[in-house]
């Protein structure tokens, strides 16, 4: 930890670190509290001096989205060391209520209500010309209390596809991410609607049938045989609507509003989703796990890539 962000010390005269909220690999968050404006913020920093830059990028992207249903920037501060990203310190993530939850997922009209805010504010990244790259239940930060005030957090992996800039090279969560970006196609719009996708079925279902895999191949491997029906067996119909809407969609763009139609109709569905045509707790179980351990021995039997962050 940098010695500047130590609980309790003030920055810029005015935000006071209260502790550390998370760490990924583009640095770290800490929750504070502006002084002046009696208001709670969070603070991003890189974890090294060499990642600077991607804090300044993301600073851009702040800018350049304004939605309620996407984080807002209070300040950035380029010319402090470490640089520092001062946002809205938004409630817990999904998978924070996931995680606490006693049956590890969420009921329909909280799903639906997440589905509704998280897609208006992948839209509102689009338009703008920025795409995400890394929607998944952490990256979005919910008010328990009023679900539909969802905020879409953590743009450090957004980029225009048309920049050119690290567009060739995954970046994001492969458990979260489309089967054709885990194969080298650049990151398009309607990739971060397949994150979209992965989430809400996560969050309703308490995992993915990947859940517990261990390598890039293996996650592709794994989506290609659940890229059917039987990824939504026993979900609310409008999930296995959306994934069609996916599949058949030729565009780089998501169809917004078909996808809109269908989570607002999840709400009235019913919300007593077990049993699953699969069990996402019990993968050690599964022919799956045969399956994969099969198809990667030629390769001595573990991939090259990780399933983590790849930024």
């Amino acid at each position: 930890m940098h010695v500047a962000l130590a609980p309790g010390a003030l920055l810029l005269g005015r935000y006071r670190v209260l502790h550390r909220l998370g760490c990924g690999g583009q640095g770290a968050v800490f929750a504070a509290r502006d002084e002046q404006r009696a208001r709670d913020v969070a603070i991003k920093a890189p974890r090294i001096d060499r990642r600077a830059w991607r804090v300044e990028r993301e600073a851009d992207s702040l800018r350049s989205v304004s939605h309620p249903n996407v984080i807002s920037l209070v300040e950035f501060e380029p010319d402090h060391r470490p640089p520092l990203l001062i946002m809205d310190r938004a409630g817990p993530t999904l998978s924070d209520v996931i995680r606490r939850s006693p049956q590890r997922r969420v009921d329909a009209k909280t799903l639906a209500a997440v589905g509704r805010a998280t897609l208006a504010a992948i839209e509102a990244c689009h338009r703008v010309g920025l795409v995400h790259r890394d929607i998944k239940p952490s990256n979005i930060a919910l008010d328990p209390a009023r679900p539909e005030a969802a905020r879409l957090i953590d743009l450090g992996l957004a980029h225009r596809p048309n920049d050119g800039a690290g567009s060739n090279r995954f970046a994001g969560t492969a458990r979260y991410a489309s089967i054709q970006t885990l194969e080298g196609t650049p990151h398009r719009p309607i990739d971060d609607a397949w994150g979209w996708l992965y989430t809400m079925i996560h969050a309703v279902a308490g995992g993915l049938p990947w859940s517990r895999t261990a390598t890039h191949d293996q996650i592709v491997s794994a989506k290609r045989r659940y890229l059917g029906a039987m990824l939504c067996a026993g979900l609310p119909q409008p999930l296995d609507d959306a994934r069609r809407e996916l599949m058949a969609t030729p565009d780089a763009y998501p169809p917004y509003d078909a996808l809109l139609r269908i989570t607002e109709s999840i709400e009235a569905s019913n919300g007593d989703v077990w049993p699953l045509a699969w069990d996402p707790r019990a993968w050690e179980a599964t022919e799956l796990r045969a399956t994969f351990d099969a198809a990667t021995a030629w390769r001595g039997g573990t991939s090259r890539r990780g399933s983590g962050h790849g930024g």
